[in-house]
């Protein structure tokens, strides 16, 4: 869980200014953040990074969390359809199509998901070249 690795508060800060600088359009019914939600971007980051972790602890679906995470800057793009597949996954190659979305994840379930995210060349090939995870 790399929401608790380091201080977190600094990161989700930054990232809260990013994503309200890219979000030119008022919030509407296709908005994936509500209005009530958009009065503190750096409160709405800081609960959704909460969110998701309990999301993880829970047991949901890596790709409904990832795709959570990156509604709030992608979600009014015109590549947030092309971006969901790729999160999906394709049926045909990717176990994490095989797990039904919505529902609780076991253990093993979650561990092979996120396996299936870390190894898939559609994913790893559109991954910023300067990327660094071992970091």
């Amino acid at each position: 869980m790399g929401v608790f690795m380091r201080e977190p508060l600094l990161d989700w800060q930054q990232e809260a200014r990013v994503v309200n600088a890219k979000r030119s359009a008022p919030a509407s019914a296709k908005d994936p953040i509500s209005a009530a939600e958009t009065a503190d971007p750096a409160d709405m980051h800081v609960n959704l990074m909460v969110d998701n972790a309990r999301r993880k602890l829970a047991g949901k679906h890596p790709a409904d969390i990832m795709l959570q995470e990156l509604a709030a800057e992608h979600g009014n793009s015109a590549h947030w359809p092309a971006l969901q597949a790729i999160v999906k996954g394709d049926a045909n190659h990717n176990y994490r199509t095989t797990v039904m979305s919505g529902q609780k994840l076991s253990v093993d379930e979650q561990v092979r998901c996120l396996l299936d995210q870390a190894t898939d060349p559609n994913i790893l090939g559109r991954s910023w070249q300067g990327w660094k995870p071992w970091l």
